[in-house]
């Protein structure tokens, strides 16, 4: 029923195996903490309640009771966490039962991965041309049946288109972008992004309507629109490209939930001198992170092109940096490795499961301190040189080593039959930041860049992105890195650099000049795929 082409596949077997490849390899990845929910129905999130035994604990002085006297009061925070499912493999694969082009995108996108996997150590096998055929084939009877609507699109006759635009054309863009990504993330997916922008302000598209929120139309409409403002906001920090604005076709309740996705109160326990903060998040599982932290990395990147356009003074500028400084640190989850000394139940879930769900949380605190360094190099002119820079890189390569490296040598489990890989590619836009900050003239150089390499090697076969890609941008930075520091080493002046003067005195300002971050790591033509 599906398509009369499957026949011409030369092995009988490559559309189920490429389809099991997809349910094994790539559903965990979009949907990471699927097997720790303790609730079947995939719009009921589990909720994790941590008391962290490294929870800060600072004095207050605190006026109770309008009495003249003051007392010292102990902060404790409990956080309460939220994980929101992904992309639901079986919902994807119950809607492209009526849907020919979808399935055809999966199986594509399947065998896409499988001839990456049989060419994982640099050497192609025949199996590996096999799959990167299929991938192709699949492709070739995808793109035939969906090329029309597009040249509509890119035409902009939706005049000449009967009927309405669905959440199946979204979809298969989507699709088509995870495609690209694995093959050598090539420039296309930055057309399917655009292409996906212009469907979603035709007035052809057709929105699910909100009596039916709980549809299964409406949860791969809102993975999609949180994928491609995920998508976009990585990528423009390296590019420096302009914000698509995909999340502005959320649903209005929908973003007033997503406001309050982070809380604080305070409970004042009179007994005993402690202040319980609880602070409540909601981390998405797939992204690796809250949502917010989109918001706040979207709003850096917009607040560099303020640097030089002269629209904004500097008091302004730098009180939208703080503002943002300390959203990040309202975001901060107290999680640490693990100390195999003491007990590891650092959080358990409703089923009691620790592990898993420790490095989740650990993963997503690594992309909160990436994001801190970028608004620090970013916005701040911060540079590999400043302490401030050197404790954040050290501090995210040190949790990127326990998660990466550490835990898959002491795994057991592979990547068809458990999570222990499936969070990865919300680590790879943490790796460049990391990377592209390591001083050349630190001790700990060489050590970091090896580190990097190592990870990137692990992470090749385990990612839906292109870390080859990416792992040679990296080396580009370091090389720019290295050829300048060479040209100034040999022109120091009691101690200081040719660059040290001119660096004393644009950091008395914060805009008007081309930073650390500009210089060495931006580049507008990149269009890499940081996840």
């Amino acid at each position: 029923m599906i398509i009369e082409g499957f026949k011409m596949l030369q092995d009988a077997n490559s559309l189920s195996h490429a389809l099991n490849y997809y349910i094994h390899f790539i559903s965990p990845i979009l949907n990471p903490m699927d097997q720790y929910y303790y609730n079947v129905d995939n719009i009921q999130p589990i909720e994790i309640v941590t008391t962290n035994p490294n929870t800060e604990e600072d004095e207050y002085d605190i006026q109770v009771n309008n009495d003249n006297n003051k007392y010292k009061y102990k902060q404790v925070t409990k956080i309460s966490i939220t994980i929101e499912k992904g992309l639901d493999l079986h919902s994807l694969i119950k809607y492209s039962q009526n849907n020919s082009i979808i399935f055809l995108l999966m199986l594509s996108l399947g065998s896409m991965y499988l001839y990456k996997l049989n060419t994982d150590q640099g050497t192609k096998t025949g199996n590996a041309q096999q799959w990167l055929n299929n991938a192709r084939y699949f492709q070739y009877l995808a793109l035939k049946r969906i090329q029309p609507i597009i040249e509509q699109l890119i035409n902009q006759q939706e005049e000449n288109i009967n009927g309405k635009f669905g959440v199946d054309l979204l979809i298969s863009l989507v699709l088509l972008i995870l495609y690209e990504f694995s093959n050598n993330c090539n420039k296309n997916w930055t057309i399917y992004l655009k292409l996906s922008k212009k469907l979603l302000t035709s007035t052809k598209f057709e929105i699910p309507q909100k009596k039916s929120i709980n549809s299964l139309e409406y949860s791969i409409l809102k993975f999609c629109l949180q994928f491609l403002d995920y998508q976009e906001s990585m990528g423009r920090t390296a590019c420096k490209d302009v914000n698509l604005f995909f999340l502005d076709y959320a649903q209005d309740e929908e973003e007033e939930e997503e406001e309050k996705s982070i809380e604080q109160q305070k409970q004042i326990d009179g007994t005993s001198n402690i202040i319980v903060v609880y602070k409540n998040v909601n981390l998405i599982s797939w992204m690796g992170c809250d949502k917010q932290l989109m918001s706040i990395i979207s709003d850096i990147t917009d607040l560099s092109f303020e640097r030089f356009k002269k629209s904004i003074n500097e008091i302004d500028y730098n009180l939208l940096c703080q503002d943002m400084q300390k959203r990040l640190n309202d975001m901060k989850l107290n999680i640490n490795i693990p100390d195999h000394q003491q007990s590891t139940e650092i959080v358990k879930d409703n089923k009691g499961n620790t592990k898993e769900i420790t490095k989740f949380l650990l993963s997503c605190e690594v992309k909160r301190l990436s994001t801190e360094l970028y608004l620090q190099c970013c916005l701040l002119n911060q540079t590999p040189e400043d302490e401030i820079v050197y404790h954040l890189v050290f501090d995210i390569f040190t949790k990127l080593e326990y998660l990466i490296l550490n835990q898959s040598e002491n795994s057991t489990t592979s990547v068809g039959n458990g999570n222990s890989y499936s969070f990865y590619s919300s680590l790879i836009w943490p790796i460049f930041m990391a990377a592209s900050e390591i001083s050349t003239i630190n001790e700990n150089c060489e050590s970091l860049r090896y580190l990097t390499l190592q990870i990137f090697d692990k992470l090749e076969s385990n990612t839906l992105g292109n870390t080859n890609k990416i792992k040679q941008i990296i080396i580009n930075i370091w090389k720019k890195r290295d050829l300048i520091n060479s040209t100034i080493k040999d022109k120091p002046t009691n101690g200081q650099t040719k660059d040290d003067g001119l660096k004393s005195k644009r950091r008395k300002r914060l805009m008007g000049f081309v930073n650390d971050w500009e210089k060495y790591v931006v580049e507008e033509d990149y269009a890499i795929a940081l996840t």
